[in-house]
C-alpha cells in the first residue's frame, strides 16, 4: 500500500469513534460540573460556620464591657422598672441538638449586680439576677443543623469527640469583665439555666470544652465548633 493510499484510508472518523469521543466529553463535563457544585456547597457551608463563629465572638467581645441596665423588677429576675439597680453582665447563647435545620439559636442578655462589689470580682458568675426576654439569632445557611452537643470532651484531628457527656441543649454564658465562657446544661445543672435572684447559686459552670457539631442537611459536610471556657477560645474543625 502506498503512503498516499494509507492517508486516504485513514481520513476522518468512523461513527463508532465519534460516538466514543462524544461520550468521553459528556462524562468529563458531568465530572467538572459535579466537582464545581460540590466546591460551591462546601464553600457555602464553610462560610456558614465562619459566620457562626463570628457571632459567638461578637457575643464574647460585648461581654468585656459592663454597662448599666434599665433597673430590675422587684423580684430581681429581669430588667424592668423596679427600685433595684441592675447591670448588664454578659451574653448567653443557647444551642439545641435537634438534628434538623431550625435556622435559629437563642441570644439573651444577662443582668446582675454591680461588678465593683468584691463578690463580683471574685467570680463573675456571682449575683446574676436574670436574663432579657428571649431573642433569636439566625443562621446564614438554612440547611445547617446542630446534630450533637458534647460538654467536657476533646476533639481529635479527624473531628471525633471523646470523653465528656452528650447533651440535648447547652447555654454558653460569656461574662464580664474577662469574657470567659461558662456553660449550663441539663446534665450538669438539673435546676435549669436561668439565673434568678441575688444570692442564689449561679447555674453556669466551668464544665470543660463545649463541642457543638454542625452538619449540612443537604450534603455530608460537618464541622465541630469548640468553645473553651478557660480562655474563651473559639475554634473549629471542618470535615
Amino acid at each position: 500500500m502506498s503512503f498516499r493510499r494509507f492517508l486516504t484510508s485513514k481520513d476522518g472518523f468512523t461513527l463508532l469513534e465519534t460516538t466514543i469521543v462524544l461520550a468521553l466529553i459528556g462524562l468529563l463535563t458531568i465530572v467538572v460540573v459535579a466537582g464545581s457544585g460540590n466546591a460551591t456547597r462546601n464553600e457555602r457551608f464553610s462560610g456558614g460556620i465562619r459566620q457562626i463563629k463570628a457571632n459567638i465572638r461578637d457575643a464574647q467581645t460585648k461581654a468585656y464591657t459592663v454597662k448599666t441596665g434599665n433597673g430590675c423588677a422587684s423580684s430581681d429576675v429581669s430588667p424592668g422598672g423596679g427600685a433595684n439597680v441592675c447591670y448588664w453582665r454578659g451574653n448567653v447563647l443557647t444551642f439545641d441538638a435537634l438534628d434538623l435545620p431550625d435556622k435559629t439559636y437563642g441570644l439573651n442578655l444577662l443582668y446582675g449586680s454591680d461588678l465593683s462589689s468584691a463578690s463580683g470580682f471574685t467570680d463573675p458568675r456571682n449575683n446574676l439576677y436574670g436574663m432579657s426576654s428571649p431573642a433569636l439569632a439566625t443562621y446564614t445557611l438554612d440547611s445547617i443543623k446542630v446534630s450533637s452537643i458534647n460538654v467536657g470532651g476533646s476533639v481529635a484531628s479527624n473531628g471525633s469527640v471523646t470523653g465528656g457527656v452528650s447533651v440535648s441543649s447547652v447555654s454558653v454564658a460569656f461574662l464580664a469583665p474577662d469574657g470567659h465562657a461558662y456553660s449550663c446544661d441539663s446534665t450538669h445543672n438539673l435546676a435549669g439555666c436561668t439565673p434568678s435572684r441575688p444570692g442564689n447559686s449561679s447555674p453556669y459552670l466551668d464544665s470543660g470544652d463545649i463541642n457543638i457539631t454542625f452538619t449540612d442537611a443537604s450534603t455530608t459536610h460537618k464541622s465541630v465548633v469548640t468553645i473553651r471556657p478557660g480562655d474563651g477560645t473559639i475554634s473549629s474543625i471542618n470535615l
